[in-house]
């Protein structure tokens, strides 16, 4: 009679490969890829700075730049199965001079597999920006897995 053991032994290490292919393959094998484009402008500036419309505005173009970042990190393709997560919220607000604010964010962003047990695209850092009427400038930033950042350009049609 044919002990069990053995066949348990195989099939635990069989298990085990699966998941570690699974954590080391970059894109999911079990799912067809896609292309995905990048957002190629910055969102429309306020025409009003203050406060309130500031950080709107400094949310959004920095949940779009993360997103290209997240995209460009997979070279521009995703599994039908990835959902790409950037998600911003202000941390600090100050208002430097009558035009000039200074803002912190704290940003999450993710790629998330549904065919991963384990996520390897997860992180979270602060970004610093300056807004002016004419300019937003990275100033400092932290935690920031990739060595490159994406550039969001102005729409060739926005105001001077």
């Amino acid at each position: 009679m044919t002990s069990v053991r053995p066949h348990i032994s195989v099939l635990l290490a069989l298990l085990v490969l699966l998941a570690a292919g699974s954590l080391l393959v970059a894109d999911s094998p079990y799912d067809p890829n896609i292309v995905s484009e990048q957002a190629p402008f910055a969102p429309e500036r306020p025409d009003t700075l203050d406060s309130k419309t500031v950080t709107t505005y400094l949310v959004d173009y920095e949940e779009r730049r993360l997103r290209n970042d997240l995209v460009r990190s997979r070279d521009y393709t995703l599994d039908r199965g990835d959902d790409v997560v950037a998600k911003c919220t202000s941390v600090t607000m100050n208002q430097t001079d009558t035009d000039r604010f200074r803002i912190r964010l704290r940003c999450h962003g993710e790629i998330a597999d549904t065919y991963r047990l384990i996520q390897p695209t997860k992180f979270t850092y602060t970004v610093t920006y300056s807004v002016t009427e004419k300019t937003t400038s990275q100033l400092a930033i932290e935690r920031f897995p990739y060595p490159q950042r994406d550039h969001m350009r102005e729409k060739p049609w926005a105001s001077e």
